[in-house]
């Protein structure tokens, strides 16, 4: 099983929504997992945060993954609206493989709120959303393939 946010990373740049790696174009969107950085102003980070707790007998993960999207200076609308593509192409999405997972369904924990605005003047919205995920099986897990 790879991390939940890379998957989620994986799954917005599919989308089109944004550059996982590379030169980001004029006015294009950072795709990250972890930390947001100072440049570019416009990011997508995806973040671990935990979740309900496994299931003890079978393949099945209940995780949850925070995504940070943060916009131009004083570009609350953009950020806004980016962030609202964000939930729409993530939201209800059909099962689907991915980093050698299985991804049931996405679901929205807490809707798109405004964090705050960074010392550079640029706003910070977060969306958490909680996802099924059956992770590839390994040889240490005592769990079974559904």
């Amino acid at each position: 099983m790879t991390s939940p946010a890379k998957t989620f990373m994986d799954l917005i740049g599919a989308a089109g929504l944004g550059t996982i790696s590379g030169t980001i174009p004029s006015g294009g969107w950072r795709l990250g997992v972890g930390k947001i950085t100072d440049l570019p102003d416009q990011q997508i980070i995806c973040n671990d945060s935990g979740g309900p707790s496994p299931n003890p007998a079978y393949l099945l993960d209940f995780s949850t993954v925070q995504v940070v999207i943060r916009g131009g200076q004083n570009a609350y609308v953009t950020a806004y609206e980016k962030g609202r593509a964000v939930r729409d192409a993530l939201l209800g999405i059909d099962p689907v493989d991915i980093n050698g997972d299985h991804v049931s369904g996405i679901l929205v924990l807490s809707d798109l709120t405004l964090l705050n605005y960074d010392a550079k003047d640029r706003p910070q919205f977060s969306i958490n959303f909680r996802t099924y995920i059956e992770p590839a099986t390994n040889a240490l897990t005592h769990r079974e393939s559904l």
